[in-house]
Formats: structure tokens, sequence, C-alpha cells
């Protein structure tokens, strides 16, 4: 068959399906340009975990032209937030094929912010065609490094367990070369930070966080972006574009407008309107329920704010998260639906990213 393929003279991507029972990776990159290496995947956050271990240790025979199929993404049938964007980063991370299973006619904002992530997309496009392999597995906290054309590296950090985990490494382990500084950037909530070499990140249960780091140095510190949300395709935006104290915060399509820019600084506050503005728990409220206004900055606890590197925003006061109302189903991420305090959950109504 790749003869005949060949010698039709046109460009044909040749895809072996024998599900793994012949080990593919041993011989398949001479025949075709993709191999299943698995059976069946299921849209089950166990199914998938399975096939990436039989996948991941299979990277010495992906190349370019040349790729490791661990079967179709699940991502929009039903798998968790956190799941569905662990298996789209792990098989771009592997240099697998994108292909969705999912029906994407009746597919959520949430679903789309997944398959329309370019940056992830670029590191399982990269043209140095490399698969990304695990420099570390120890208790279910897995890093994969997988090396990038520009001379960069996208580092994956996976938390198979099922509870919140610290998962950490080294520029130097991940095969970068010695550098005074390195920047990281979060392929997920787009932030940029700088780190001597260390990368560690809190990674969610059944989650990941994905960085694309290389020697230099970079800060989203002071920088002004609309802050968009996972669950809804819209911007955190301030009721009517008002100035005034004590307006509401909620969403609405992103217009670019100067109530939707958001600067977090250095004093760990988010300002809008120039500066002149912060995000407030209203009256000091630390309890699940507490809606979001605008306040004058006051350096005060209840406008003290994190961006985590799983795109959530904590309330350093409440330990709460910057949640849409009602957002985990369609009819709570409509236009003017309001922000508030709830209690972390890892749901895509609770993940946020910087807007370019």
């Amino acid at each position: 068959m790749r003869d005949a393929l060949l010698a039709t003279g046109r460009p044909i991507v040749y895809s072996i399906c024998e599900w793994g029972y012949f080990d593919p990776a041993t011989w398949a990159p001479a025949v075709g340009n993709l191999w299943r290496t698995t059976g069946d995947i299921e849209a089950n956050y166990g199914s998938m975990l399975s096939i990436f271990h039989a996948n991941a240790g299979l990277a010495a025979a992906a190349g370019p032209g040349a790729w490791n199929d661990p079967d179709m993404l699940e991502v929009g049938n039903g798998m968790r937030f956190t799941e569905d964007r662990a298996q789209f980063s792990l098989w771009s991370a592997m240099a697998s094929p994108l292909l969705s299973g999912a029906d994407l006619r009746s597919a959520s904002p949430a679903t789309f912010s997944l398959y329309l992530n370019s940056d992830v997309i670029a590191v399982d496009q990269d043209s140095l065609g490399k698969q990304a392999t695990e420099i570390s597995a120890s208790g279910g906290l897995d890093v994969l490094a997988k090396p990038l054309s520009d001379g960069g590296v996208a580092v994956t950090l996976f938390n198979e367990g099922d509870s919140r985990q610290t998962i950490s490494t080294t520029a130097s382990a991940a095969g970068l070369p010695s550098a005074s500084s390195y920047k990281l950037t979060n392929l997920w909530t787009k932030e940029l930070t700088t780190s001597s070499g260390g990368i560690s990140a809190s990674v969610p249960a059944h989650g990941v966080v994905m960085y694309r780091v290389a020697p230099g140095s970079g800060s989203s510190t002071g920088t002004t972006h609309p802050l968009l949300g996972s669950s809804s395709g819209r911007c955190v935006d301030v009721n009517g574009a008002s100035t005034t104290a004590g307006t509401a915060v909620n969403l609405w399509d992103c217009n670019g407008g100067s109530n939707q820019g958001w600067s977090f600084t250095s004093a760990g506050e988010l300002r809008t309107f120039g500066g002149t503005q912060c995000l407030d728990a209203t009256d000091n409220g630390t309890t699940a329920g507490t809606k979001l206004i605008i306040w004058p900055c006051s350096g005060a606890a209840n406008q003290q704010w994190r961006l985590n590197a799983d795109g959530s925003i904590t309330g350093v006061q409440s330990g709460l998260c910057v949640d849409v109302t009602g957002g985990d189903k369609p009819a709570g991420n409509v236009n003017g639906t309001p922000l508030e305090l709830w209690g972390c959950n890892d749901g895509a109504n609770q993940a946020w990213s910087l807007k370019g």
C-alpha cells in the first residue's frame, strides 16, 4: 500500500491501524505517516490515562512525517474540563494527530476554548517533529519535555491523582541550555513569568499546567489585558463602562473597551480604567456568593488577587475563586452575568486567560 500511494505522485497521509497489537512503533515509520498505538479510547479519564501511559514511552519512533497515534480526542464528550484540557495538552506534547471525536456543531464555549488554543496546537505542530519524553514520573506526578524548533522546550506538568499537587522540575532537566534566566509562557493562561531555572506549579487533580520555556525573561505584571472566561468566551467587564464605585463586574462580549482592560500589579491588585479602580469583594465579603465590584484602589485585603497557573483567580483574603455565577450551565454565561466569589472547583467558569 505504501508503494502504491507513493506511485500516485500526490501528497497522501497514510494512516495505519492495527491497534498496537504488533508494536507498530518498531516498523510503521518506514511504511506510513501515523499508526495507532493502542486500542480504542473511551470518553472517560481512566481510558485516557491508560492510553497516555501506553503512548508516552514511544517517543523515539516519532519524527517529522511520522507520528504515534493514541486515538482521537475525547475533548467535549463528557470528561471534566480539567481532564479535557489535560488530554489536549498531553496529545499535543506527544506530537499526536489532533482528531476531534466530539460533535463540534453542539460544542460549548469551554470546549472551543481548548480546541482553539493556537499556542498549544503550535507545540503539537512544531516543525522539529519530536514527541515529548517523560523526564520524571513518580507517584502519578509526570513531567514531559518536548524540544521545539526555536530552541525552546514545551514543559507539561501532569497530575494523575485525585487531589491538587505541586509538580516541579528545572530548565536543565528539560534540556535547556544554561542561562541566567528563563521566560515561562503559560500556554493556557498566557501569563509570562521569569525563573532562574525552577519550573513549578500547583496542578489540579487530573489536570495539567503547560509552559513554553526559553532563555530570557518576561512578565505580565503591570501589563493590561482583557480577562477571557473559558466557560463563556466572554470578557470580564465593568457594567455599563461606569467608573462609579460599587459598579458590578460581570461578563460581556469582548469589545476592547477600557472597562475590559485589567492589570495585575506587583501588589496583587487587579486594576482597571487605567489603574484608577480595583476589583473588589463587596463589603470585605469572604463567603461564597460575595459579588465582585470596582472600588477605588486602597490596598485593602479584599482587593488582593492571585492568577494561578491553572487559570483560576483566587482572592487572597477569602481563599475563594473568581466565579461566573451559574456558569456551570450555558444560561449562566450570557452577557450581564455577574461575577462572584465561590469555592474553587476547577470548573471552566473559574478558568481565565489574558487575552492578547
